[in-house]
């Protein structure tokens, strides 16, 4: 599937004129597959994720938008969240298709104070036990939490982890390197689910 997904998103991108940023992981993936047609690509140590962003500044309460950004608001501090707590980020980016994201968001947890990163990730239901523990043995669980749920209804995966679990987390982290570090542990989970 992710074979799939990253051919079909390559295909749509080399319609463009610009470099691809990649990851050393995503270049050597993408290599091992002649059919892809990996031309364009830029490997970068930490490439930004932030392909046509859709963002926006959501009340809590009433899940009313309260301002539309742009992509430069990615670049700031998560910290952001800690003075808007009645706020939470959500964010949707071409991107997150490769790696069956639905959608992101971020915020600040009413109970605990940490921040949270909630998203859907599209699979099968019979990859439950190969998701959580590919996760548990990834995230650093004594830091924060972990939730994975599969919605019937929706047909994904409603997941939930705090964000100091993330392999790579530091302390003022933008939200674009939030980005960034999610989507290449998901990747990584889906080259694992794949083998």
């Amino acid at each position: 599937m992710l074979k799939k997904r990253y051919q079909e998103f390559l295909s749509q991108h080399s319609q463009q004129n610009v470099p691809l940023q990649v990851s050393e992981q995503e270049y050597n993936y993408v290599n091992q597959y002649s059919e892809m047609n990996a031309t364009n690509l830029e490997v970068l140590e930490k490439p930004e994720k932030i392909l046509s962003p859709y963002v926006e500044r959501v009340e809590k309460e009433t899940e009313e938008t309260v301002k539309m950004m742009d992509e430069t608001f990615l670049q700031q501090d998560f910290s952001f969240l800690y003075r808007k707590k009645s706020e939470y980020v959500y964010i949707e980016s071409k991107w997150f298709d490769v790696i069956a994201m639905e959608s992101l968001s971020i915020e600040v947890d009413d109970v605990f104070n940490n921040i949270e990163l909630m998203f859907g990730l599209r699979l099968q239901k019979k990859k439950m036990d190969e998701i959580k523990s590919f996760l548990t043995d990834q995230l650093s669980l004594e830091k924060g939490r972990l939730s994975v749920l599969f919605n019937g209804q929706d047909g994904l995966f409603d997941i939930n982890i705090s964000l100091e679990t993330l392999p790579n987390y530091q302390e003022e982290m933008s939200f674009s390197e939030i980005l960034s570090a999610l989507y290449d542990l998901l990747f990584t989970l889906h080259v694992d689910l794949e083998t």
